[in-house]
């Protein structure tokens, strides 16, 4: 599974396989006796009433936890509140719920919308402050609800070994994409950076771990999505600026 990435952005870091193994989840199983129901933690019904469209109230469901757990991660990658391990298990949830949606038919729009919304959230005046209590209860707040229900609505669970496995696929994905567009337009990629996509490359062929794929394959991905670039033009920039941002988000 891809990381959490902006509306948009998606397409650079996917790859065909990673993007199918998100089939629509199927609804929640009800809750047992004593545990949070789903409608407590995301804060409202998480479908239609009976008799309802399952599809429809799976992405209900969906789309209500991501619009209640996206401010948190904004405020976690802008104040880093969290320690290592808690926040690449409260990444590979968003990232899983984020495929989710796309998977149930969530335009990508309206994925933008509710990230808009969560970013507005996210920068209210009461969390500003990265030191405040308040705030880190609210990131940690995030990250238990995600825990709790990403599970239940996809089926999907969190390893932390095949995390660290999907955080290498995505990032050798970024950086043979981008350095593929650098080599046809040098100009576009300043030398540190070209220093920082070398050294990520360079250490994972040298590990050669990554999920689903070969490392072989992932290059021969790269270079297919890369080909429909054919000048050094605002394309290619906006490329080598993405995978660049993407980068910097997944860096410790």
């Amino acid at each position: 599974m891809a990381l959490w990435a902006p509306a948009g952005t998606t397409a650079l870091a996917d790859t065909g396989e990673q993007r199918a193994k998100v089939a629509v989840p199927p609804p929640p199983a009800p809750d047992k006796a004593g545990e949070p129901t789903a409608e407590a933690t995301i804060g409202e019904k998480s479908g239609p009433a009976g008799g309802a469209d399952k599809a429809a109230a799976t992405r209900e469901a969906l789309s209500s936890l991501y619009a209640g757990t996206t401010a948190a991660w904004f405020v976690e990658m802008r104040c880093r509140l969290l320690d290592k391990a808690e926040r690449r298990a409260f990444e590979w949830h968003m990232g899983v719920l984020t495929r989710a949606l796309q998977a149930s038919g969530l335009a990508d729009r309206e994925l933008a919308g509710l990230q808009q919304l969560a970013q507005k959230d996210a920068n209210d005046t009461a969390r500003h402050d990265c030191g405040d209590d308040e705030t880190r209860a609210f990131v940690v707040k995030g990250l238990k609800a995600v825990r709790l229900m990403v599970p239940k609505l996809t089926g999907l669970s969190y390893d932390p070994e095949n995390a660290w496995l999907d955080r290498h696929t995505l990032i050798y994905t970024l950086v043979v994409t981008g350095l593929a567009i650098a080599d046809f337009c040098p100009e576009f990629m300043a030398d540190d950076v070209r220093s920082r996509f070398d050294g990520y490359r360079t250490d994972i062929e040298r590990r050669a771990k990554v999920n689903h794929l070969s490392l072989a394959e992932l290059r021969a991905q790269a270079l297919q999505r890369t080909a429909a670039i054919k000048s050094c033009d605002d394309q290619a920039r906006t490329a080598i600026a993405k995978a660049t941002k993407l980068l910097s988000e997944f860096e410790e």
